[in-house]
C-alpha cells in the first residue's frame, strides 16, 4: 500500500519527458528565429528581377556550386541557415560596395571612385611633350626685336593708306603746303609709334594732347622734340589700315575689313619667332571701347564693361601671345574650321581654332568653365592634346555627390574617374564646391602642404596666362580715346607687340635684367631717335627747341651738316620774312645745306 504503483511512476516520468521534449522544441524554434532575423525583410520573389551582381566566376561553376549547396542544406538544417546567412551578408556587402564604387550623373554618365589607369611608368604617353629648347639669341637692339612683329610690310601698308587719307584732307585747305599735312614716311611713322609707347610709360595715354605738348614746363619735352602737337594729332586722326576705296566691297565677306589685313599679318609674325612651352592658356580679352560698332560686347565683370572681344592663346609660363582672333558676331568663332568642326558648340570651336597649330604635340590647354565641356575634351584627345579647366555646376554629367552641400566638410575632395578623364570636387569652405575636369591627371593625389588636389594646383599655376597679358596691356597702354574701332584694335596690337618683344628680350644672351617699363621706354627712344636726329638741325624750328633736342640726344647727337655759301649776287637776295614791314628792304642771302 505504501509503495507507489507502476502506473503512478510511469505517469510522472512521461510528464518529465514531455516537458523536456517541449523545451527542446521551443529552444530550437527560438534559435532558428534568432538566426532568421539576419535575413532581409524582402522576400526573394520581391527582389528586382533586373538586379544582377557582377561575378568573377563563370555560369557553369555557379550552377554546380548551387546544386552542392542544396544537398548540404537537406542534410544539415543549421548549416543551411548559416550558409544562407553568409550568402546574404555577402550580397549586402556587394551592394554597398557597388553603390560606393560609382557616381552617376544626371544623364546617367558613370564616374568610378577608383583610379582607372594602372601604370608602371612615371608619366603617361599623352603627358610627354617634346618641345624644342629655345637657344639664347644674340641681342642686337630693342627695335629689331619689336620689328619681328611690326615688320616693314605692316609699316608700308599703314604709310600707304595714311598718305591717301592725308591727300584727301589737304584738298580741303587753301594752303596745301602746311607741314602738318605733308605725307609721312617710315622714320616719322616709327617716331609716332615711339611717342605712343612713351605715353604708355608716362601713363599719359588719356591725357589731353595740349597738356602733353605744353611749353610752360609742365609738358613732356620728348613729345615737342619729336613732332609738333598738330602733326601728332593729324597722324592720329588720319592713320588708316586698309584701302578705303575698296572697303565696302570687302565688308560683304569680312566684317573686320578695316583692320583684318594688319591683324592677320601681326598674328602670323607672332607664330614665326617663338615656340610655346608645354602649358597653354586660352581665354578672352576685352579691348575697352565705347564708340559705335556692330559687335561691341558688354561684360559686367570686366573693369571696362564695354568693349571689343578678342580670344587668345598664350604661353602659360612666359605670357607670350601666340594666336588670337577678333570676335565679330555670330559664327565668327568657327572661321577657318572644317565644316564638321563647325557643328560643335561655340566654346569648342573657339579652342579648336586657337590651338590648331598645336595638334599632336601633347601640350596641355587650360581654360575656364565657359570653354570646359566633355565634348571639347573628347575632341582635344583625338587631336593629341590634354585639358584642365573648371566646370559649370549645371553640366548634366556631374553626379549630385559632387555638388555643394552643407554636409561636406571643408578641405575635402571627391574624385571621379573614367578611362581618359578625371573629375574632382573640392570644398574650400562650408557649402561651397569647386569643380574641375582634367584629361591630364588620373590620380586622386593631394598636395601635402595645401591639402588641395593636384589638379587644382595645376590649374592655379596655368590659368592666368591671358589675364596676365591683359594686366600688362592695362599697366602700360598705348590706347588713346577714339571712336574708331579699328584704331582701338591697333592700339592693343602695339601693346601686345611690346609684351611679346619683352619675352624675346629675356631669352637673349648677355642682356641686362630690366623691368618691362624700362624696356618700353628704351624701345620708344630707339624708335624716335632717327626722326629726332633728322630734325635737330632744322633752322625753321625755334632755337630753344633745337637746344632741347640736342640735350635729349646727348651722345646720339649727329655731326652738324656743313654749310656751303652759295655764290649769289645782289639780285639773288630775298626779303627776310622775319623783318617788319618797315624794314621790308632788308635783304638776306640764301644758303644751301649739304
Amino acid at each position: 500500500m505504501d509503495q507507489p504503483g507502476p502506473s503512478g511512476n510511469s505517469r510522472k516520468r512521461k510528464r518529465v519527458a514531455l516537458n523536456t521534449s517541449t523545451n527542446e522544441k521551443t529552444l530550437s524554434q527560438w534559435i532558428e528565429a534568432e538566426l532568421e532575423r539576419d535575413f532581409s525583410d524582402v522576400d526573394d520573389e520581391e527582389v528586382d528581377p533586373d538586379f544582377c551582381l557582377h561575378s568573377d566566376h563563370d555560369s557553369a561553376s555557379e550552377q554546380s556550386e548551387d546544386e552542392e549547396t542544396q544537398s548540404q542544406r537537406q542534410r544539415s538544417p543549421r548549416s543551411s541557415v548559416a550558409m544562407q546567412d553568409s550568402g546574404l551578408s555577402s550580397i549586402q556587402d556587394n551592394i554597398h560596395t557597388e553603390s560606393q564604387r560609382y557616381y552617376i550623373g544626371k544623364n546617367g554618365f558613370k564616374w568610378s571612385s577608383d583610379e582607372q589607369v594602372m601604370r608602371n611608368c612615371r608619366s603617361l604617353s599623352h603627358n610627354l611633350v617634346d618641345v624644342p629648347r629655345s637657344q639664347p639669341k644674340a641681342f642686337t637692339n630693342l627695335e629689331t626685336l619689336w620689328r619681328h612683329f611690326m615688320d616693314d610690310d605692316i609699316a608700308d601698308k599703314i604709310i600707304e593708306y595714311t598718305n591717301k587719307k592725308l591727300a584727301q584732307i589737304r584738298v580741303k585747305y587753301k594752303n596745301q603746303e602746311k607741314p602738318e599735312l605733308r605725307n609721312t614716311d617710315a622714320e616719322e611713322m616709327k617716331a609716332f609709334f615711339g611717342l605712343l609707347f612713351y605715353s604708355s610709360v608716362f601713363k599719359s595715354n588719356h591725357e589731353n594732347a595740349k597738356y602733353i605738348f605744353a611749353t610752360d614746363g609742365s609738358g613732356r619735352e620728348i613729345f615737342r622734340a619729336v613732332m609738333s602737337q598738330y602733326r601728332f594729332l593729324t597722324l592720329l586722326n588720319c592713320i588708316r589700315f586698309d584701302d578705303v576705296e575698296t572697303r565696302q566691297q570687302r565688308l560683304e565677306t569680312d566684317k573686320l575689313a578695316a583692320i583684318s589685313d594688319i591683324f592677320e599679318k601681326f598674328i602670323s609674325n607672332c607664330k614665326k619667332v617663338y615656340v610655346p612651352g608645354a602649358y597653354l592658356c586660352v581665354d578672352e580679352m576685352l579691348v575697352p571701347f565705347r564708340g559705335r560698332c556692330k559687335f561691341i560686347i558688354y561684360m559686367p565683370k570686366k573693369p571696362a564693361k564695354y568693349g571689343l572681344k578678342m580670344l587668345l592663346v598664350c604661353d602659360a609660363e612666359t605670357f607670350y601671345v601666340y594666336n588670337a582672333y577678333i570676335y565679330c558676331g555670330k559664327e565668327s568663332d568657327g572661321l577657318g574650321l572644317p565644316e564638321d568642326d563647325k557643328k560643335f558648340a561655340v566654346p569648342t570651336q573657339s579652342v579648336l581654332r586657337l590651338c590648331k597649330d598645336f595638334e599632336n604635340t601633347n601640350r596641355n590647354i587650360t581654360a575656364d568653365n565657359w570653354f570646359s565641356s566633355y565634348e571639347l575634351m573628347e575632341q582635344l584627345k583625338q587631336r593629341g592634346l590634354t585639358y584642365v579647366g573648371t566646370l559649370k555646376k549645371n553640366k548634366r554629367h556631374i553626379p549630385p555627390e559632387f555638388q555643394a552641400s552643407k554636409t561636406r566638410e571643408p578641405e575635402t575632395a571627391l574624385h571621379g574617374f573614367t578611362k581618359d578623364f578625371t573629375l574632382v570636387s573640392y570644398v574650400p569652405k562650408k557649402s561651397k564646391a569647386v569643380l574641375l575636369i582634367s584629361s591630364m591627371h588620373h590620380t586622386s593625389e593631394i598636395n601635402p602642404v595645401t591639402k588641395k588636389p593636384v589638379i587644382i594646383m595645376e590649374y592655379n599655376k596655368t590659368k592666368g596666362g591671358v589675364d596676365e597679358v591683359d594686366k600688362k596691356c592695362s599697366n602700360y597702354s598705348c590706347s588713346r580715346r577714339t571712336r574708331r574701332w579699328p584704331l582701338a584694335f591697333f592700339f592693343r596690337l602695339l601693346d601686345l607687340s611690346g609684351v611679346n618683344a619683352f619675352v624675346l628680350y629675356r631669352q637673349c644672351a648677355d642682356v641686362s635684367d630690366i623691368s618691362r617699363g624700362r624696356f618700353l621706354q628704351d624701345l620708344a627712344r630707339e624708335l624716335v631717335l632717327p626722326h629726332l636726329q633728322r630734325r635737330v638741325y632744322n633752322d625753321r624750328l625755334p632755337r630753344e627747341l633745337r637746344l632741347t633736342m640736342e640735350r635729349i640726344l646727348g651722345e646720339d647727337l649727329p655731326p652738324e651738316p656743313s654749310r656751303i655759301e652759295s655764290a649769289v649776287g645782289e639780285n639773288d637776295k630775298k626779303t627776310c620774312k622775319v623783318s617788319s614791314k618797315a624794314e621790308a628792304t632788308h635783304k638776306v642771302q640764301m644758303r644751301c645745306m649739304s
